[in-house]
């Protein structure tokens, strides 16, 4: 049985699988207010454990640059161990590759335009992973 919680910008739900999964929604801009919020209802939602994201930004359009940062920076990385970002279009693709380029996530950060590659990528990391200690990128 899923868990569900709804923030303003994203569906994070938390399946048996422990996979965690982010659906962005259709808003106008994600700031860092957002992803504020999304991490702490990610932290809650898996009490306080780090877990495998799978981030379903096929409908982003536009997140600011204090977004981005927090998304790639130490308190996102105390609840992520591992990112696979799906995107569907050219604007899901810049925001993916800028993130990726300037950002620097301190944790395992991937771009896939399909949902059971992305999947199969955070399985194969869960399955070699032996404990809840950082990641080297």
């Amino acid at each position: 049985m899923s868990q569900v919680i709804e923030t303003r910008t994203e569906l994070i739900s938390l399946d048996d699988d422990e996979i965690v999964r982010c659906k962005v929604k259709q808003t106008e801009e994600h700031r860092l207010a957002d992803a504020i919020e999304n991490v702490r209802a990610t932290a809650a939602l898996v009490g306080g454990r780090r877990v495998f994201l799978l981030l379903d930004a096929r409908t982003a359009t536009k997140i600011d640059r204090e977004a981005r940062e927090y998304y790639t920076g130490p308190e996102n990385a105390k609840v992520v161990r591992a990112t696979a970002m799906l995107i569907g279009s050219s604007v899901g693709r810049i925001i993916g590759n800028f993130i990726l380029r300037v950002n620097h996530p301190p944790f395992p950060f991937r771009l896939f335009s399909d949902e059971e590659s992305a999947n199969s990528w955070l399985r194969d990391l869960m399955a070699a992973s032996d404990d809840d200690g950082p990641w080297e990128s």
